[in-house]
């Protein structure tokens, strides 16, 4: 697929049964170097090896499938101080793992960066819903604790919340570097959500959600840091990859999952990796 099919590309990788038996040892070597292997075995616990192996494998098959690069010579850095990886000025991607969820955002638009968070909307054990949240309190504008009091589905609007914090400054590439109460996140009468920070409102960044299960819930936020810039941020539609089937819809902060899919994601498979890596090496 060439690189100018789609200026958005968003993938779904699924661990619950990527990597059975021998398959965990069969996908780790389609890793190319030493390097990323370890990245992955330096976890104790199978569910995480599971989501680092399934991390390092989907940032190979979105460069090799979509942007024409090569499995094997792909090399990835940490420029920014919050972590966000990158392989090229032009290109920009990110990445998240919770539960057995691995997902990505990628676009080749000069200017234009993404964030992506997967949050599990779990119910805490230990402490009542209001508790829970309260103990988030410092990271939380005034704005949204009101949002929260109000809310007739706390839990769900506070895991939002918290994952639009998470996908834009993952976006921006400084993590939880960023004082998280200046952000403020709310919704517009016609369901779209809108940001500020501090006093600024900042249009030209977009947000999405996507439900992947019943408990997992992707946020996904697209802009640029200049408030003139023209093209996608046009149209919600426009950023939402064309190669899934999306109805422009308003997306609630914290409206619960019901029970049916929609999703922008594209799943992908260690299968199709597997096939990526080996057209590739054919190639060589």
């Amino acid at each position: 697929m060439s690189s100018s099919s789609t200026s958005l590309i968003l993938l779904a990788f699924d661990t619950r049964h990527a990597f059975k038996g021998s398959q965990f040892d069969e996908a780790l070597a389609l890793l190319p170097s030493q390097k990323d292997r370890d990245a992955v075995l330096r976890f104790k616990y199978d569910n995480d090896r599971h989501l680092a192996l399934g991390s390092q494998l989907l940032r190979r098959f979105v460069f090799s499938h979509y942007y024409g690069m090569q499995w094997n010579s792909l090399c990835f850095g940490y420029p920014t101080p919050g972590g966000k990886p990158n392989t090229d000025e032009y290109y920009d991607f990110n990445i998240s793992h919770h539960g057995h969820w691995v997902i990505l955002g990628a676009t080749n638009q000069r200017g234009y960066s993404v964030g992506v968070d997967v949050v599990s909307i779990d119910v805490p054990h230990d402490l009542s819903v209001p508790d829970f949240i309260r103990c988030f309190d410092p990271q939380l504008s005034p704005g949204e604790k009101q949002l929260l009091r109000t809310h007739s589905h706390p839990l769900e609007a506070f895991y939002t919340l918290w994952g639009l914090k998470e996908s834009y400054t993952k976006a921006i590439g400084v993590g939880i570097y960023h004082k998280l109460d200046t952000l403020s996140f709310s919704n517009t009468p016609e369901g779209i959500i809108k940001m500020t920070n501090g006093d600024k409102e900042c249009s030209s960044w977009k947000f999405h959600l996507e439900w992947l299960d019943e408990k997992s819930l992707a946020i996904i936020c697209y802009g640029c840091e200049k408030e003139h810039e023209p093209g996608l941020l046009a149209k919600r539609q426009a950023w939402i990859s064309r190669s899934a089937e999306v109805v422009d819809k308003p997306q609630w902060i914290g409206e619960p999952f019901k029970g049916t899919f929609d999703s922008c994601f594209i799943s992908v498979t260690l299968q199709d990796c597997k096939t990526i890596s080996r057209r590739d090496k054919s190639l060589e």
